[in-house]
């Protein structure tokens, strides 16, 4: 287990006679195993409504949570999970822009300048699980939109130089040159790439036209309704995406610092008197 996490511990026990020893252990640690459980539940509880927590993250930090005796008298509950700690002390910026030093799938520009295409996906309203879900007000127009489609899938190389085009997208280069190889063949690199038919956008004027804020129509302009397949291919249901590309060189793409929650502390000094009070009980010798 890790390092991080709640330890208690009834050091002030040790040096008892073997007599009062022998009675109070059993009843310590009893009391200790029931603080434990009960720490544990309270910690859960205290992630499950704490804000703005990704689902991911949250149920990974709640899952991870266990308890172990680690001496006659002392007991830890804590995590092996490394998400954990960036939720309790919160983690500096980042700079998004960084993953296209290390991806694959980039792409680069005529100019030499590297790319990523990034799917972004809204949900339908009232379901936000995987994703930020989207107004209806944009879902009744997204519903509209003629459905878009992967047709196949081929390989293409890794950093590929393509052609850029507002109207017409992008399109393999003649001006291609390798990026990187196998170091085992010394053949370029190549990484997946899917082929789509594409339907109806959201365009900024529909979303103009219908009274969106600009801010939304930031959002939601260029979004599509992808058909995809179920678990198992027998049925159909849509996917709704838009498409951001992040180069470098950009401003933005940077994510703000987040502050530390401190959720394993609120609980350990919740827990205190708690504990302090259950284990009295439990160390009362009885009269007679």
């Amino acid at each position: 287990m890790s390092p991080y996490g709640i330890r208690l511990t009834t050091a002030g026990l040790h040096g008892l006679t073997p007599a009062i020893e022998q009675d109070l252990l059993p009843r310590i640690s009893f009391a200790l195993q029931a603080i434990a459980a009960k720490t544990t539940e309270v910690w859960r509880e205290k992630i499950r409504r704490a804000p703005g927590i990704w689902w991911v993250a949250r149920n990974r930090y709640i899952g991870s949570l266990q308890w172990r005796m680690t001496g006659a008298y002392a007991v830890e509950i804590g995590t092996d999970e490394t998400i954990a700690e960036l939720i309790e002390k919160g983690r500096p910026a980042r700079d998004l822009k960084t993953m296209l030093n290390t991806s694959r799938k980039v792409r680069r520009t005529e100019k030499g300048r590297r790319f990523l295409v990034i799917p972004f996906r809204h949900n339908t309203p009232g379901h936000d699980a995987l994703a930020p879900a989207m107004s209806p007000q944009a879902y009744k127009l997204a519903l509209g939109l003629s459905a878009s489609l992967i047709v196949g899938h081929s390989r293409r190389p890794s950093g590929q130089v393509v052609s850029l085009n507002p109207r017409t997208g992008m399109r393999a280069s003649p001006m291609h040159t390798p990026f990187a190889s196998d170091v085992r063949t010394r053949s370029e690199r190549t990484v997946r790439q899917r082929h789509y038919q594409w339907g109806g956008r959201l365009t900024a004027q529909a979303l103009q036209e219908a009274g969106f804020s600009s801010s939304d129509i930031k959002r939601y302009a260029g979004m599509v309704r992808m058909n995809v397949n179920s678990p198992g291919g027998r049925a159909r249901s849509s996917a709704y995406l838009t498409f951001r590309i992040m180069a470098e060189g950009q401003s933005g793409w940077i994510v703000a610092a987040k502050p530390g929650l401190w959720l394993a502390r609120d609980v350990a000094n919740a827990m205190q008197p708690v504990a302090q009070t259950m284990l009295e009980k439990a160390a009362m010798l009885e009269a007679g």
